[in-house]
């Protein structure tokens, strides 16, 4: 329904970014069903929202995916592929003047191949992040208002590739790296009539796994500044 964009000062809320911020809020749903269906030369999508319970409740729902793979399969012989995919499902219910709950899955999908024609330089990414939450949103009676919130952050990152010139040289490249964040934290704000205050606090567990091996073999090798003085080289890292 709305973006804001921070490009320096912005409030303490948003934590310690350094550069900027960009907030994204979300579309609120009010009476009758919307819906939206698009087509073009980028992707394919689809969204629709909702309210529930008479005003009390919101739902909201909506997926993207490119068609890039299917256009160059038209065009482009060497097996090149760009593609992306993201949906998301978001759910907010008012229990009553006082207590509010919010909840919702966010998923991006992206994949990236890419080949030269004679197929000897061959690459691929794949980008799968899912982000997931639950917050409580509190009014009590008075000028204070909060909310505390549980998050799950899934990250991974799986890069390969393959080089292949006869005579030449020759290698393979694997690149694994998955996260997994989760998170609590809760804000509070007291509003008076001159002045603002507000306060919240955060903490996060944090777990990564990294995996990186590469092998390369010179068929060629010159004896000169620049260039690699070895016919073979091998690195595993985990």
């Amino acid at each position: 329904s709305g973006m804001v964009v921070h490009t320096g000062a912005y409030p303490a809320r948003l934590g310690d970014r350094l550069s900027g911020v960009v907030e994204l809020q979300p579309l609120h749903a009010h009476g009758a069903p919307q819906g939206e269906v698009s087509l073009s030369l980028f992707n394919v999508a689809a969204l629709h929202a909702r309210g529930l319970g008479s005003g009390r409740g919101a739902l909201q729902l909506s997926a993207r995916r490119s068609v890039y793979d299917q256009l160059l399969r038209w065009f482009d012989s060497s097996g090149s592929e760009p593609g992306y995919a993201e949906g998301l499902a978001r759910a907010r219910w008012q229990w009553n003047a006082t207590v509010g709950v919010t909840a919702g899955v966010l998923a991006f999908s992206d994949d990236v191949k890419l080949a030269d024609s004679d197929r000897e330089e061959q690459a691929r990414a794949a980008y799968r992040d899912r982000y997931a939450w639950l917050r409580l949103d509190i009014a009590p009676p008075g000028r204070w208002s909060g909310s505390v919130a549980l998050t799950d952050v899934a990250l991974a990152a799986d890069r390969s590739g393959e080089v292949v010139h006869p005579g030449v040289s020759s290698g393979t490249l694997l690149d694994r790296r998955h996260h997994a964040i989760s998170g609590l934290n809760t804000d509070w704000a007291w509003g008076g009539r001159r002045v603002q205050v507000g306060f919240g606090a955060e903490t996060r567990w944090v777990r990564g796994d990294y995996r990186y091996a590469d092998a390369v073999a010179f068929d060629v090798v010159f004896d000169a500044p620049g260039f690699e003085a070895q016919r073979q080289r091998q690195r595993s890292l985990r």
